[in-house]
């Protein structure tokens, strides 16, 4: 008891100093006592584009400004940026002597955690890995796509698009790390990408050309295209196998929010002859063979809904999501997978659990239903 006390004492402690130090270097950089690590256009296309979604099929206009943040935006140009002689460490940072490369971040509020403390510890207590052969090494995962599935197939794979025909060509190494999530390795399994090198925990790796494409969309954002391209090859590529019409996705397995009245749910949800799915019980190509044959998914908020992407056009997405400051990603998701998306704002239980307005999910399913 006494030691996991000390011990979370000290991680605490040790992340407000990483952050007070990460503070000090972004102030150096304003100041020009020290720099960024360097980076240079190895291409650049000029097709930004302006991302708007209709609202929800249930949208109703008391919530419009909780979906002001993933609509009406400008996705980002395609670029690749080039690097020389940089490390990239296990969790896919970028540095260079103390410094950091801020554009392989998904958000720049995270440069202050991967600083100069960050940095220290892997020159002191980390192994260099310098191959006597150096491919150019091509960077797009981060620390929340290498664990996240929404973040994987929405940002990470659309980023791949834009260099894996390059990778092919040239065969340049597609950057993982040593302990990757198997929806990683089989996604590019299916791609066909066998050239890959992997970084291990304790290690950091260095590159002579390192090659990283840029955000295609902002935190939270999508872009349609690039997005539409991996619906596309995923749905062609993989059957459609004793399809189920009308599923509920459980998170009842997972530590962060479960829907704390799921038994109420799941037992009404059971009488309209909804199959219930626990996600990690499948492959990835068995979730994406469930998600191209449901016609209706029912879900509380989290990366199962991701899967929604692989749902035929036209099928339709209920989401329970949390009242205060929800995060509709999922909406800008089934918008560009052509779905017709609702919503149910709920009452939050602790931190982020959720509590179903049963009345409330009865009408939303009926709505849904006879439609």
């Amino acid at each position: 008891m006494y030691l996991n006390m000390l011990k979370r004492i000290y991680n605490k402690g040790l992340s407000i100093l990483n952050d007070a130090i990460g503070v000090v270097q972004l102030f150096c950089e304003r100041k020009g006592i020290t720099a960024p690590v360097q980076a240079r256009h190895f291409r650049l296309v000029k097709n930004s584009v302006l991302v708007q979604h209709a609202y929800p099929s249930n949208f109703k206009e008391s919530d419009k400004a909780l979906f002001s943040h993933y609509s009406n935006y400008q996705s980002q140009n395609e670029e690749i940026f080039l690097l020389n002689n940089v490390n990239i460490s296990e969790s896919g940072i970028v540095f260079k002597g103390f410094n950091n490369f801020g554009d392989a971040f998904p958000h720049t509020v995270f440069r202050t955690q991967y600083g100069w403390l960050y940095i220290l510890r892997h020159y002191l207590f980390c192994k260099k890995i310098n191959p006597e052969t150096q491919p150019v090494y091509i960077l797009l995962y981060d620390f929340w796509s290498a664990g996240n599935y929404y973040h994987w197939l929405v940002d990470a794979l659309p980023r791949l698009a834009i260099v894996k025909q390059e990778m092919e060509d040239k065969g340049h190494s597609l950057l993982l790390p040593a302990n990757a999530p198997k929806y990683i390795t089989a996604t590019l399994a299916l791609m066909g990408i066998t050239n890959i090198t992997s970084i291990k925990k304790g290690q950091y790796l260095f590159a002579n050309k390192l090659l990283v494409p840029y955000y295609l969309a902002g935190s939270g954002h999508i872009h349609p295209g690039r997005v539409r391209e991996v619906k596309h090859f995923f749905t062609e590529k993989i059957t459609a196998i004793n399809p189920v019409d009308k599923i509920y996705v459980s998170r009842s397995r997972q530590k962060a929010r479960r829907v704390v009245n799921e038994e109420q749910v799941i037992e009404t949800l059971k009488a309209l002859d909804f199959k219930i799915i626990y996600f990690e019980d499948y492959t990835f190509e068995e979730q994406v063979a469930i998600g191209k044959g449901a016609q209706i998914m029912v879900s509380s908020h989290g990366a199962n809904l991701t899967n929604c992407l692989f749902m035929p056009s036209g099928a339709k997405v209920l989401e329970l999501i949390r009242y205060d400051q929800p995060n509709f990603c999922y909406w800008a998701l089934a918008s560009v997978a052509g779905l017709q998306y609702n919503y149910q704002l709920c009452k939050v239980v602790g931190n982020d659990h959720l509590l179903v307005d049963m009345e409330l999910f009865k009408q939303n399913l009926t709505s849904l239903l006879n439609e």
